[in-house]
């Protein structure tokens, strides 16, 4: 599904409302100042995906969202990980490193803020509820969280895939992470239907 200029617009702008929104709650939960900024979005065929998602050596984390028609995944790499983990914690860090899996269950509970709160601005700018299920955390290499994302959803290439670039920063954080929004032919159409009765 290719989408025109306008569509791939509008879409920016919810997703980019979404990832501001999430800042702030961040900044609540974890008592220090964020800033999030979507540095790029680009809408295309989940085909794309392939590119987006190439081999590397680098371990990264995946955070799954399941929805009815579609899911959401972030991507972050172990390196950034670590620093945002870091900075979420902040000076709780060292008390709490001998929790089992910190690292994961940290990046979890981050991407499940970034994730509702873009979802939320969806719902608030389409009238459309993504039903989203807990973080379902996995972990390798692009390819293979690429390999997953077929796996759990097989028609992916089929269907529409959004791509962020979501830049965070905090008094002691600068890293990057990735989000994908994929979503079938039926919820496609009913969200850009919404997106274009809201221009």
């Amino acid at each position: 599904m290719n989408l025109s200029e306008s569509a791939n617009q509008a879409l920016s702008r919810v997703i980019e409302k979404g990832v501001e929104n999430s800042a702030e709650k961040l900044a609540k939960m974890s008592r220090t100042k964020w800033s999030m900024q979507t540095v790029a979005v680009n809408a295309g065929p989940g085909e794309r995906l392939q590119t987006v998602l190439k081999d590397d050596v680098i371990q990264h984390y995946g955070a799954f969202f399941t929805m009815p028609g579609g899911f959401i995944l972030v991507v972050i790499s172990d390196t950034s990980g670590k620093k945002v983990v870091s900075a979420y914690l902040g000076s709780s860090a060292q008390r709490m490193q001998n929790i089992p899996n910190l690292d994961r269950e940290v990046i979890a509970e981050i991407a499940n803020v970034l994730v509702n709160a873009v979802a939320g601005e969806f719902a608030d700018t389409c009238k459309i509820g993504f039903l989203l299920s807990a973080p379902d955390m996995s972990r390798g290499t692009r390819k293979a969280l690429y390999a997953e994302i077929l796996k759990r959803f097989p028609a992916a290439n089929e269907n529409l895939a959004v791509s962020s670039y979501v830049h965070m920063t905090s008094e002691a954080l600068s890293t990057d992470c990735s989000m994908i929004i994929l979503l079938d032919d039926t919820l496609a159409g009913k969200v850009l239907e919404a997106l274009d009765e809201a221009v």
